[in-house]
């Protein structure tokens, strides 16, 4: 937690210069990897707070992309590449920005909860938490990279899902179950593509080979959201024609 709102470091006399100067320390904390920012005027920070926390989103799906593609396979031009995975991060970035934002856990997943004697289940690993998509928490469960459930099922949870958003009136009645699904959908795929060019750095530069078993299950999960997605062709034939006929747990030579 940081508290830049108002300091004597920003070195502002008169009330607006100084509400400037703390618009932009909230900025640079945040964007920086600050969690919790207490400010003295909440509601004139809130846009400031929003706009750094979709920057700190869109820099995380970026450095993802870039962990995954590396240096480009033979055949295939730099331009093409980048291309397609900046066409995939835009039209991600934007099903993002249209959800209501809440609280978001950020590794929403098996591994992170605990049976306890009561009060379950216990939560570990929230010192990540931040706000972001409604379906982002919800996408890191159902969607999990270390266990998969059937589609029906999943379809099921997140029908109802959405049902106790409506009740809880932080989605309107136009937030159909086509909407809520594509929310869901493009709020998964970024956390995946993100966790593959995770698990990929964790191998290739911290030698942690385990994570390479987890690769065919978040792979499975990007492919079938991208093939779902017209807007995606793109990026799914791209990802198909580098991965087809690749064991994905054995690490390149």
């Amino acid at each position: 937690m940081v508290a830049p709102s108002h300091k004597s470091f920003l070195k502002q006399e008169d009330a607006i210069s100084m509400e400037f100067a703390t618009a932009g320390a909230v900025a640079a904390c945040i964007l920086n990897g600050a969690h919790i920012v207490r400010v003295h005027n909440v509601k004139a920070m809130k846009p400031v707070f929003e706009v750094a926390d979709a920057i700190r989103q869109s820099g995380e799906e970026e450095d993802a992309a870039g962990s995954c593609h590396g240096d480009e396979q033979p055949g295939m031009e730099r331009e093409t590449v980048e291309r397609s995975l900046v066409l995939a991060c835009t039209v991600v970035m934007a099903n993002i920005a249209a959800q209501p934002r809440g609280f978001m856990h950020r590794d929403f997943h098996c591994r992170n909860l605990l049976v306890c004697p009561g009060h379950n289940p216990g939560i570990i690993d929230f010192q990540g938490a931040m706000t972001g998509p409604v379906t982002y928490d919800l996408a890191s469960l159902l969607r999990d990279c270390y266990i998969a459930w059937d589609d029906e099922r999943v379809a099921g949870w997140v029908e109802s899902y959405r049902l106790r958003l409506l009740h809880a009136h932080v989605i309107g009645d136009d937030v159909d179950a086509d909407t809520f699904m594509r929310w869901f959908d493009f709020a998964g795929l970024q956390r995946h593509i993100k966790v593959l060019g995770i698990f990929c750095r964790l191998m290739y530069r911290d030698g942690k080979a385990s994570y390479l078993a987890d690769l065919p299950l978040v792979l499975d999960y990007v492919m079938k959201v991208a093939r779902r997605h017209h807007e995606l062709e793109g990026f799914a034939a791209f990802l198909a024609k580098h991965t087809e006929g690749v064991d994905l747990t054995h690490p390149r030579p």
